[in-house]
């Protein structure tokens, strides 16, 4: 008898240290705790891509406990960021927002020489971000259908501008020309925010700006608001029609925010952050600051995400 309670306090103890062993492991295992990670920005700050990138940043700090240092390169419409992040080191602590469906049509155009599909591994989607279609705030157009009319008689009389020759901007701008037989002088310059500068200095004649940067200004009065894109109106902007009702049903209706790093991220390393990403997508906290920015918050898994890219791909094409 004595040797089996013997037996039995030996077992319970190797039991114990196990455990606690295993729970400081467990501690221990959190690979960003602590860290800096880089997070590249395809946009200039304040812009469609910074907003929502800095605002989640902040949440994956708490759910991770490292800190982020986002870095803006909008250089080229977003090429820079694209290439500096596929050719970072694998380890981890390199993560950039990719903006659907520039990173695409930059590869497809040629210009950006990472593969979207081969040179980076996917972590995960959290928003889309719709457009307003806007023109100077003295502007003597009153509808998106008043503009296009002019456009379809007066080709290249108006100047629309973009931040990409084929970024989401300019891929609107086919799209209703394609719908509608318009056709506007195009511009691009390097964010949202040089699209308000420019139209409220009458610089411009229309531009489509993020919804997170455009209704402060749509509100405010300082531009004029013609259609929102997509299939339903802004719950910020409730008078403003969006393209569908206006009879504009268009292949790309916005921004879409997928996260990624350079190839050959190790497994454990990639698998914690697109947990985290899991997490903080479907915490209450973060879904109603997006909505509070005009933001949608969209979670797509890393899988998801190589889907939706491959999706895309065709009417980008469609333009190129």
């Amino acid at each position: 008898m004595k040797k089996k309670i013997v037996l039995l306090l030996i077992a319970m103890s190797l039991f114990t240290v196990y455990t606690t062993e295993a729970a400081f492991a467990s501690i221990d295992a959190s690979f960003y705790k602590g860290k800096n990670i880089v997070v590249n920005i395809p946009g200039s700050p304040g812009g469609g891509t910074d907003i929502p990138t800095r605002l989640f940043f902040a949440y994956i700090d708490k759910e991770l406990g490292c800190t982020t240092v986002p870095t803006n390169l909008n250089a080229a419409g977003g090429i820079v960021c694209y290439m500096k992040t596929a050719q970072s080191k694998a380890d981890g602590m390199t993560i950039a927002c990719t903006s659907c469906p520039v990173f695409l049509s930059s590869y497809l155009t040629g210009d950006l020489m990472a593969n979207p599909e081969e040179d980076y591994d996917y972590v995960g989607g959290i928003s889309s971000s719709a457009q307003v279609i806007c023109v100077p705030n003295n502007s003597k157009w009153g509808s998106l259908k008043e503009v296009l009319e002019f456009a379809k008689n007066n080709p290249e009389e108006l100047c629309w501008e973009g931040t990409a020759a084929y970024g989401v901007k300019q891929l609107i701008r086919l799209s209703l020309q394609e719908a509608s037989g318009a056709s506007f002088r195009s511009l691009d310059t390097d964010g949202d925010n040089d699209l308000v500068v420019d139209l409220m200095g009458g610089h411009i004649d229309i531009a489509a700006i993020s919804i997170s940067t455009a209704a402060g200004y749509v509100k405010s009065g300082e531009v004029k608001a013609l259609a929102v894109t997509g299939s339903k109106r802004s719950d910020d902007l409730p008078d403003i029609p969006c393209l569908a009702e206006l009879g504009y049903a268009i292949p790309i209706n916005g921004t879409t925010q997928i996260f990624v790093m350079p190839k050959g991220v190790p497994l454990t390393i990639l698998q914690e952050m697109r947990d985290a990403f899991t997490r903080v997508c479907a915490d209450e906290s973060w879904i109603n600051e997006a909505k509070s920015h005009n933001l949608t918050p969209e979670y797509m898994s890393a899988d998801e995400c190589i889907a939706y890219v491959n999706k895309k791909q065709e009417p980008v094409k469609f333009f190129l």
